[in-house]
């Protein structure tokens, strides 16, 4: 199997980042729409239900700070250059 490149690692933690900020941003407005009473989250097309919503978004804040946890933690243990002793 291929090892990632550098600039697959640095796109994918960016995507990460970015998937973290909507979850977040997601958690915002539901909290929102669950503190005024009868809202519901709409895009003009579709509505949906505050509480799943925020829901959903908490979970996937777990999984995105575990997936960049280990990523961090790869990094971190990964290899080491040996630089002996010349």
């Amino acid at each position: 199997m291929k090892k990632p490149t550098k600039l697959e690692w640095i796109i994918t933690i960016l995507l990460l980042v970015v998937l973290q900020i909507m979850c977040l941003w997601s958690i915002d407005i539901s909290t929102s729409a669950m503190l005024t009473p009868g809202a519901v989250l709409t895009n003009g097309w579709q509505e949906r239900d505050p509480v799943f919503i925020y829901h959903m978004a908490l979970y996937g804040l777990i999984i995105i700070t575990v997936v960049l946890a280990v990523i961090g933690i790869y990094f971190a243990l990964g290899e080491k250059k040996d630089v002996g002793n010349n």
